[in-house]
């Protein structure tokens, strides 16, 4: 059995005065990195205006969706892609390529550029059937994919045939919304017209087990001749993972001998059919960087300014690059730039990152305004260690403006944590801020298994606990106690035990069924 520690009688007596003056917190949590901030308005002028309220309403075909997008044609034959991250989608058997759907978003769509935009809904018009005027055309197609042969211009109408990749078609008119009027075996059909070429298909190799497939491995400059479908596998049976337009540059990694190329697609290991690949650059090709061509001006802010919506962060400045977070409205932001293109370049937990200045306002939205900060917090009084580099931030917020990053094996003290338990209030060398509580802990860096920590603060059982003599899962049991039990805590050690007061005694207990 091990020994039973003793405490100072200095350090008992000091424990059972501060008993009922210390106040617990609410358990640590991962910080969320779309809760909104309940800082105060930055004092920095904004010209930028808010978003637009009323909704405004797109139809047309879907021509390829992802994660994070969806891009429909219209009827006057635009092309459009908007972002959905925050949208609410509504399709029973979601959305496939060809359906009509309904995009409802508010924000400036100027022409196809929806850099301005917020979507609220999608919704799959699975019952209707648009009434568009095709253009007569006369000419051969074939289909560079398989595809379905309906018999109007909706994937909602009959279908009529399952057409396999390289068929033949007498393609009659052609409408905006991209889909084509054909004959095929002496029916009057509809195809969607994004996966139709004039270009006669190749012999096709010879069919492949996947024991007989192989790989030759290369790295060289692609790019696509047709709207070209990007799968998860070699094989048309593989998740489509997006859909290059023509002229799309690819880095191809490899050929494999049944047809198929392995390229890197949006940063992501894809497959796509080789026939539809070319070594030649297009006379336009479309430009897919993460990073947009050229130098754009900025303007150094260093403010504070809230978001207007619920807001994507991007990697870069360009709508369709990867979304790192949704601010959710009221996020207080970091904005270090004001780009001349109207984006924004911010710090958003640790990190640079970019959004649409569109939606940034010097004032937090009043719908999402909360008590001040110290009404919001619990007062505590102990000392805690952050686990790693940890910023002190100007707000509880992952948008908040860093004023300090200490040293990791360094003491700071706290004096608050917020009610849902995400933010602790600290002080380090004149600096008051915040700091994720999931990243701090009263657990002193380099303490031996067995050394004791002095700590003086109120803690509460998560679960009924078993209360012991000594840190000995064997010794005797003083007392079980139920979850919700509040003890005062004055010392702890790393190998997992806390050690408490229970009815004046000082008694053990295991230090994961405890929380502040």
């Amino acid at each position: 059995m091990k020994r039973k520690p003793k405490l100072t009688a200095a350090l008992l007596a000091l424990a059972l005065a501060a008993l009922t003056a210390c106040s617990g917190g609410t358990q640590s949590a991962a910080p969320d990195t779309q809760s909104a901030s309940s800082a105060p308005a930055a004092s920095a002028e904004s010209t930028e205006s808010e978003a637009p309220a009323e909704e405004q309403i797109e139809e047309g075909s879907v021509v390829a969706t992802s994660m994070n997008t969806i891009t429909i044609l219209t009827t006057d034959g635009r092309e459009l892609n908007f972002p959905t991250v925050d949208a609410t989608v509504e399709a029973a058997d979601g959305l496939l390529e060809g359906d009509w759907v309904q995009v409802t978003y508010r924000g400036a769509l100027n022409g196809t550029d929806t850099t301005g935009v917020q979507v609220d809904r999608v919704v799959d018009l699975a019952d209707h059937t648009p009434d568009i005027e095709m253009a007569d055309v006369d000419e051969t197609v074939y289909t560079t994919g398989p595809a379905g042969l309906f018999a109007a211009n909706s994937t909602s109408a009959e279908k009529l045939a399952d057409l396999a990749k390289g068929t033949q078609l007498h393609r009659t008119g052609k409408g905006p919304h991209g889909w084509s009027r054909v004959e095929y075996n002496g029916q009057v059909g509809y195809v969607f017209g994004d996966y139709l070429t004039t270009t006669a298909p190749q012999s096709q190799p010879a069919a492949t087990t996947d024991a007989s497939v192989t790989v030759q491995d290369v790295n060289e400059t692609v790019y696509a001749t047709v709207r070209l479908r990007m799968r998860a596998s070699a094989s048309l049976d593989g998740a489509v993972l997006g859909v290059a337009t023509p002229g799309t540059q690819l880095t191809r990694t490899g050929v494999l001998n049944n047809g198929w190329s392995k390229v890197i697609y949006n940063n992501t290991a894809a497959y796509c059919d080789s026939e539809y690949l070319t070594t030649t650059k297009p006379a336009e090709a479309v430009n897919h960087d993460e990073t947009p061509a050229g130098e754009v001006a900025r303007r150094e802010v260093d403010a504070t300014y809230y978001t207007s919506v619920a807001l994507k962060l991007h990697v870069t400045y360009a709508q369709d690059s990867s979304v790192v977070a949704v601010a959710p409205m009221g996020t207080a932001l970091h904005v270090q730039y004001l780009l001349d293109n109207h984006w924004a370049q911010v710090e958003y937990g640790g990190q640079t990152a970019y959004c649409v200045s569109q939606f940034l306002v010097t004032e937090q939205p009043a719908a999402t305004q909360n008590a001040p900060v110290e009404t919001a917090f619990t007062d505590v009084d102990d000392v805690v260690y952050p686990i790693a580099a940890l910023h002190i931030r100007e707000t509880p917020s992952l948008g908040g403006k860093v004023l300090s990053t200490p040293d990791a094996n360094t003491g700071w003290r706290r004096t608050g944590i917020s009610a849902d338990g995400q933010w602790s209030r600290v002080e380090f060398n004149g600096v008051t801020g915040y700091a994720a509580s999931q990243y701090l802990t009263n657990v002193r860096p380099g303490l031996g298994a067995t050394e004791e920590q002095e700590t003086n603060e109120t803690v509460t059982t998560t679960a009924k606990l078993r209360l012991h003599e000594t840190t000995d899962v064997d010794s005797p049991v003083v007392a079980v106690v139920p979850a919700g039990t509040a003890l005062h805590r004055v010392a702890y050690t790393a190998d997992g035990w806390s050690i408490v007061l229970y009815n004046g005694e000082t008694v053990y207990c295991a230090t994961q069924y405890v929380t502040q």
